[in-house]
C-alpha cells in the first residue's frame, strides 16, 4: 500500500473508514471538512429537484493510487516500471478530484439542454461539460452538462471547493470535476466510493431492475 504524500493513519481513514465506517477521501483534510462538502453537494442537488442521485468519487483520492489501466499502460509504454508506477500513480495533494453522478432526473434535465447535439464521451459514457463558442459571432458553443441548471450549479460548487482545497478556483490539475453518467452503469466503476445517495436513489434502482 503506497504511503507517499500521506501518512498511514490518513490513508487508513480513506480506505477502511472511521469507527463508524465513514471513508474520508484524501483530498479532504478531515472528516468535518468532508461532511461539509457532502452537505453542500446535497443542498445543490435538492435545490435543483434532484432526489434520485448517487454520487461517486473515482480516482486516486479514494484509496491512494490511480486504478486507471489506460494511464498505467501509457506510463509503461513510455519506459516506466511497475515499481515506479506505485510512486507515479500515487495520490498527490494536487491530484484532481473526480465525481460521477447517476441520476435519471438529472439525465432528463441535461437532455433538455442537449437534445439536438448531446456531448457524450462514448468511451467513458459521460456527458462532457460543453464547448465555448468558436467565433465572436456565435452566441454559444456546443452545449454540455455545464449548460444544464444542475451542471451550472455544480460548476459553482466545484469552484468554491477548489479554492478551499487547492487554494485556487482553477487549480492546474483541474480540481473538483462533476460528470453526469449517460447510461447508469456502475460496472466499470468498481473502485468508486459513494459519497452521497439521495432520498429516492433506491427507487431509481428498483425502477431499472423492474
Amino acid at each position: 500500500m503506497p504511503l507517499w504524500n500521506v501518512d498511514r493513519e490518513r490513508l487508513k481513514l480513506a480506505v477502511e473508514g472511521d469507527n463508524d465506517g465513514l471513508r474520508v477521501p484524501l483530498p479532504f483534510h478531515d472528516r468535518a471538512q468532508f461532511l461539509r462538502f457532502v452537505a453542500d453537494l446535497e443542498h445543490t442537488l435538492l435545490w435543483e429537484g434532484i432526489t434520485d442521485a448517487e454520487v461517486v468519487q473515482i480516482g486516486p483520492g479514494t484509496d491512494g493510487w490511480s486504478g486507471n489501466a489506460e494511464r498505467f499502460m501509457d506510463y509503461m509504454k513510455n519506459g516506466g516500471t511497475e515499481n515506479g508506477w506505485f510512486k507515479y500513480g500515487a495520490w498527490k495533494p494536487g491530484s484532481d478530484t473526480d465525481f460521477v453522478i447517476f441520476s435519471d432526473q438529472a439525465l432528463v434535465q441535461a437532455m433538455q439542454v442537449m437534445e439536438k447535439n448531446p456531448q457524450i464521451d462514448r468511451k467513458y459514457r459521460l456527458f462532457m461539460n460543453g464547448e465555448a463558442p468558436t467565433s465572436a459571432n456565435e452566441k454559444s458553443g456546443r452545449p454540455g452538462f455545464a449548460n444544464a441548471p444542475l451542471g451550472a450549479k455544480l460548476l459553482e460548487l466545484a469552484l468554491r471547493w477548489n479554492a478551499e482545497i487547492y487554494g485556487s478556483p482553477n487549480p492546474e490539475a483541474g480540481g473538483f470535476d462533476f460528470k453526469l453518467n449517460a447510461d447508469i452503469d456502475l460496472t466499470l466503476l468498481s473502485k468508486a466510493l459513494t459519497v452521497y445517495r439521495g432520498p429516492d436513489a433506491a427507487l431509481r434502482e428498483q425502477g431499472r431492475k423492474g
